[in-house]
């Protein structure tokens, strides 16, 4: 029998992963509170710059390794979009309250486990216990090694592509509440993400997370002040079922995602909304880096492209696709 540490975001699916946020409009003009939208992630001294992120995945696998596998690459997805190798975390672990001292102690056990496996050093930690479902909050950082990510890089026009395809994080969550096994997922997950992109070789990226793929390509055309035409069609999905299948709590709410510097098609929504947590990374690139390094990005996926401008975004089917 699975405890109920392992079961809570089953009865309570709002809280799995990255999924439990407030709206992307909300968060956007949160972001406006900050130095007029220029929020700060890195910090310089002497000559090496910083990069810091933080992060909260709520339980999002039966299995505590996977959860830890996930959560740990989810949150180190930001420091390497941010052009920085990750180095060091800190972990603050909300343990369900009907946690065993037996269940807490696999859960940590799993988590140093993941970290170090990626080279991290991990720091202070804490808990708490609480109703809700077990979660963590990650804070990591890392060492910037590029200006991958700034206006300045990005310039002229060129493609956008994904890394892996979408959706399997709602593939995992659809195996687990059937009840079949989830033992080697985890290539799938966040071991489908390596190796990362290196900075050398894209103009700017940005993970796809919490606020799927939109929000991932708002957020990119707004940091590097150009315009971003998605063109998606059903084969940048994990599968056909992913894409069928109606699980609410997987799905972002277009409306949250509507203003003056967005064009949203409908039909693209089922893929463009999808929650991610461990999503590959959404790379702008341009032409001359593809004709000159074609078997870098042989195996990543065209989704649209960008171009100079002011920061819109535009996502819609294929012509001529069904969604």
């Amino acid at each position: 029998m699975q405890p109920a540490i392992r079961q809570r975001h089953m009865r309570e699916p709002g809280l799995y992963g990255c999924g439990n946020k407030v709206s992307f409009q909300e968060v956007s003009n949160l972001s406006l509170l900050i130095s007029d939208g220029a929020m700060v992630d890195s910090h310089t001294i002497g000559e090496t710059t910083y990069v810091q992120s933080i992060d909260r995945v709520s339980d999002c696998s039966r299995e505590p390794d996977l959860f830890a596998q996930m959560a740990i690459r989810h949150c180190i997805n930001d420091v390497y979009a941010a052009g920085a190798e990750p180095f060091f975390v800190s972990i603050c672990f909300e343990f369900n309250s009907s946690s065993t001292p037996a269940d807490r102690a696999a859960l940590s056990a799993a988590f140093f486990r993941a970290a170090h496996a990626k080279g991290l050093d991990v720091g202070k930690c804490h808990s708490v216990m609480h109703d809700d479902a077990t979660s963590v909050v990650l804070s990591t950082m890392g060492k910037k090694i590029s200006d991958c990510g700034t206006s300045a890089s990005v310039c002229g026009r060129g493609k956008l592509l994904l890394t892996k395809r979408i959706g399997y994080s709602k593939l995992l969550f659809m195996k687990e509440r059937e009840g079949t096994s989830v033992a080697g997922m985890y290539p799938f997950m966040g071991g489908r993400l390596d190796p990362v992109p290196h900075p050398s070789i894209v103009r700017a990226m940005t993970d796809v997370s919490g606020f799927g793929l939109a929000g991932a390509a708002i957020a990119l055309a707004q940091r590097t002040t150009t315009d971003l035409n998605l063109e998606l069609d059903s084969t940048v999905m994990a599968s056909a079922d992913v894409l069928g299948a109606p699980e609410p709590c997987m799905q972002n709410w277009i409306g949250d995602y509507s203003s003056e510097r967005t064009v949203i098609d409908e039909s693209s929504w089922p893929i463009a909304g999808l929650r991610e947590t461990c999503g590959p990374f959404l790379c702008m690139v341009d032409d001359q880096q593809i004709r000159e390094n074609v078997n870098l990005y042989r195996d990543w996926l065209t989704v649209g492209f960008y171009s100079d401008g002011s920061g819109l975004t535009s996502i819609a089917m294929k012509q001529g696709c069904e969604k």
